[in-house]
């Protein structure tokens, strides 16, 4: 899932969006994860101005000093570059030799991928605890890669669960976030999710309301294509 673009009722002024509804304020920092205090701030990609900050899973600004994505046609190191920004983050916490002092970071999107990364430049203390499972998340969001593993089936249910959170039909977070136009709620998704993440990476059993019916499906999906039901065939692009 992948949210991003315009706004049909914003107005930019100085560099922040404006309208008939606010965005709801960021969260503090420190309230990520209690045990790991985090520094770097998130803001919104229209809110970003001239100020310095970090990029993930999206593109660059004149302002941005650090990009780490995979997508196309970015500045982020070649060294560094990996199937996904989340994996992109990680191979960047493992360089130490090309570490800066980044206070805030920012993506013009909100997908599994980008939270993921943008959740382990933030606190990659805690990140690395499930570093496997967020790595494995970034895929399967992105290009529904899941493995036979338990980290596998445990990535498609993380998945399921932040696009369950991120549905209106469903999701328990606060109904003025889905009267929002898309640009703003990809500015009120991210400190939303950034505070969910640790207890969802540590107990995905209770998320399972989130998760139950389409992991469900999948397994039928994949048992369908083991006995030979169902037959893939691949094309070249």
């Amino acid at each position: 899932m992948r949210l991003g673009g315009l706004c049909d009722r914003q107005i930019e002024t100085g560099g922040r969006l404006t309208g008939s509804e606010p965005v709801p304020d960021v969260r503090p920092a420190t309230e990520l994860h209690p045990k790991s205090p985090v520094s770097v701030r998130y803001v919104p990609y229209k809110e970003l101005g001239s100020r310095p900050h970090a990029i993930v899973d999206g593109p660059p600004l004149a302002s941005t000093v650090l990009t780490l994505s995979h997508w196309p046609n970015n500045r982020t190191p070649g060294s560094l570059q990996c199937d996904t920004s989340t994996q992109t983050v990680f191979a960047w916490l493992d360089a130490p030799d090309m570490h800066r002092q980044v206070d805030i970071v920012s993506n013009n999107h909100f997908d599994e991928d980008g939270l993921f990364s943008m959740f382990t430049f933030r606190d990659p203390e805690f990140a690395g605890e499930h570093r496997a499972l967020l790595e494995a998340g970034g895929l399967a969001g992105d290009f529904g890669i899941v493995g036979d593993s338990d980290t596998g089936r445990d990535a498609a249910r993380l998945c399921f669960v932040i696009e369950g959170l991120t549905d209106p039909a469903i999701s328990s977070l606060p109904e003025n976030v889905f009267r929002l136009c898309e640009e703003r709620r990809v500015a009120s998704f991210y400190p939303e999710m950034l505070a969910r993440l640790p207890a969802i990476l540590t107990d995905l059993g209770g998320y399972e309301e989130y998760w139950h019916d389409q992991f469900e499906h999948l397994e039928f999906s994949q048992s369908l294509v083991a006995t030979g039901r169902v037959d893939i065939e691949e094309r070249p692009e």
